[in-house]
């Protein structure tokens, strides 16, 4: 499994040279980052997303070191400090996440892309996409807020379950996460997600796919046939 984690070096002595009515500038730049990070990965076939402020994360298997300095050179046009990428490739995504986090640790404040590991990974990857089925009939019941905080609690037990198979879970917004693990690792525990599907009313897709984009579509394409389908289930598109 391939992760890069995207920081922004220096980023918290910029905000404080704006001055204290800096926030709408801030917003402001942090959505063209943003918006140009998704779409530089996606174009290369990969999932990218925002951890925090500074921190992003993208799923990167079959990209290259060229691929990782060309998508370098287009988020640098967009951030007003270096942008340093790790690159790891380990056995699963939270080995590799922990392995990029280690090389971000070292300390470097250049405009640069640090490599652990063999550079491409091709090998195929599992994406696991779950939504909450009837969280619009929530906002019936319950407020806006404690409906969120419902969801997030789910999002707990998700990312646990996730880590359980070597996996990250990312929160998508709304009532979507998504998981990134290898198929091995989802194989082996079909049946707790299931489980889980079942005992809090989710609808999971699953994909597979050498792609991170490609695994994605699947997860999601399987994912619209249980929504369409009316179905509180799992389903799997390889």
């Amino acid at each position: 499994m391939q992760i890069t984690l995207i920081k922004l070096s220096g980023y918290r002595e910029w905000t404080e040279s704006l001055g204290s009515d800096r926030e709408h500038i801030i917003q402001e730049i942090q959505g063209r980052l943003h918006s140009a990070l998704s779409r530089a990965f996606s174009e290369k076939d990969a999932i990218a997303h925002p951890l925090r402020y500074d921190l992003m994360i993208a799923i990167t298997n079959t990209l290259t070191v060229e691929d990782h300095m060309n998508i370098l050179e287009k988020l640098q046009a967009y951030s007003p400090v270096p942008v340093i990428m790790a690159v790891a490739v380990e056995r699963d995504a939270e080995s590799a996440e922990r392995k990029a986090s280690e090389l971000l640790r070292q300390q470097h404040n250049s405009h640069q892309v640090i490599v652990s590991g063999d550079v491409p990974d091709v090998s195929r990857i599992c994406v696991v996409h779950a939504d909450l089925a009837g969280s619009v009939k929530l906002l019936t019941k319950y407020s806006v807020y404690e409906t969120y905080e419902y969801i997030m609690r789910l999002y707990s037990i998700f990312r646990s379950l996730m880590s359980k198979m070597g996996g990250i879970a990312l929160y998508l917004g709304g009532d979507n996460m998504i998981g990134i693990t290898i198929p091995e690792r989802v194989e082996e525990n079909i049946d707790l997600i299931r489980r889980f599907s079942r005992a809090y009313r989710l609808r999971v897709g699953i994909g597979i796919a050498a792609k991170p984009r490609e695994a994605m579509r699947k997860a999601t394409q399987a994912l619209d046939r249980l929504r369409q389908e009316r179905k509180l289930e799992i389903d799997v598109e390889c």
